[in-house]
Formats: structure tokens, sequence, C-alpha cells
């Protein structure tokens, strides 16, 4: 079997490739400085920031690539960095205290419905709860973090650390009715919120469930 000349690396037109991948990834690094040193934890910002960042990434690769095509072998040069950053950012979580087996646990279900009249409304709402979070953010901070229903709800129950109670409060929501359910429960949800399930509500639809109360609550 014949080799591959060397000549298909470490040539010319992979040198000038390398090069100018090389400006390139310089040009995006001080543009992504540059937006981040002009930048703020305003949506408005940060999605400036956001862009730079993706346009940053996609100069990497580009260098990386270059570089292995320049030499053949040479690539990845940022794995090893990225690994270090992904463990540090979400370390293997810490060994967490169970429930002694004799404990008894019950678990509570709700349910609570509620008819958006008026999606407009309801954006316009959460916008405002938005600036009265952010009281130093300006009203396009404000579009650009709530423009759908999901950032709408994001934003109510986080106004005031409200969390549900915050849709209750809301002018643009209409209650409708809630079903709540206290069972008995044979496996508690983990000390690790890592193990949880995937759906909370599986035990309420288990065949052997055992509903100690229920309330139905109708507005």
């Amino acid at each position: 079997m014949s080799e591959e000349p060397f000549g298909k690396h470490w040539n010319d037109k992979g040198k000038e490739l390398l090069l100018q991948a090389s400006e390139d990834l310089i040009e995006k690094i001080r543009a992504h400085v540059q937006e981040t040193l002009n930048g703020s934890d305003r949506p408005y910002h940060m999605a400036k920031i956001f862009d730079a960042s993706d346009q940053l990434n996609a100069g990497a690769r580009a260098y990386v690539d270059a570089v292995f095509e320049f030499t053949g072998a040479i690539g990845l040069l940022f794995d090893n960095l990225y690994e270090t950053y992904e463990s540090e950012l979400d370390p293997e979580p810490q060994s967490a205290t169970e429930p002694a087996a004799s404990e008894k646990t019950i678990s509570v279900f709700t349910r609570a419905d509620y008819a958006i009249d008026s999606v407009d409304e309801l954006i316009e709402e959460a916008r405002a709860a938005y600036l009265s979070t952010w009281p130093n953010d300006e009203p396009i901070d404000a579009q650009m973090r709530v423009d759908d229903v999901r950032g709408a709800i994001y934003e109510l129950t986080h106004k005031d650390s409200a969390q549900i109670d915050g849709l209750n409060r809301a002018a643009s929501l209409r209650k409708l009715g809630r079903i709540s359910w206290v069972v008995d429960t044979d496996e508690p949800l983990s000390q690790d919120d890592h193990e949880w399930p995937a759906s909370p509500f599986d035990a309420a639809v288990d065949d052997e469930v055992n509903v100690i109360f229920s309330e139905h609550v109708m507005y």
C-alpha cells in the first residue's frame, strides 16, 4: 500500500488558510471583548454578547479545522480547556442523606387551570413585572425578554419571588379551577434532584395510589 505524499499537508495553501483563520479568530476575540466590556446584564446587551460569543465559537472551530488541515495531526486545541471548564460548572453531585426506611411520606399533587383571554395583555403585564424587578432596565429590554406566553409566565412567577402565586395575582389570567390530591408515597423524592423522575406525577396515576385527601375548587 503506497503512502500519501508528504506534500498533502504543511503546504502553502494550508499555510494561507491557517493565517486567514487566525486573523479571523483574532478579530472575533476583539469583537467579543468589546461587546463584553460595553455590556451589562440588560437583555439588550446580553443578546449582543451572546451573538459575539456565537461568532467567536465559529471562529475558534474554523481555526482548529485550519490547523488540522495544515498539519494533518494537530487539532482539537480547546478540548482539554472545555472539559475542565465543564467539570467546574457541573461537578459531581455530593452524596446526600436519604430519608430513613421507616419514614412515611406523602405527596401533594395540584392542577390549576387559567384562561388567557388576551395574550397581548398578558405580555404587557409581564413586561411591567420585568421592569419592576429590574428598574434600571429600559422598555426595549422588557420587549426582548418577554415576547411570548412562556416568557410572560416566567416573569410573573419571578416577580417578588412569587413563584406560582404570581399567576394568582396576575390580572391578565383568569382562574378556572383547581384540583389537589394528597397521596401516600412509596418512593419519596431523592435528596439529590439529579435523580428526580422526569414526570413528577407518576405516583398520582399508579393503580395502587391511595388518595388520603382531595380538594376541588371552582372559581
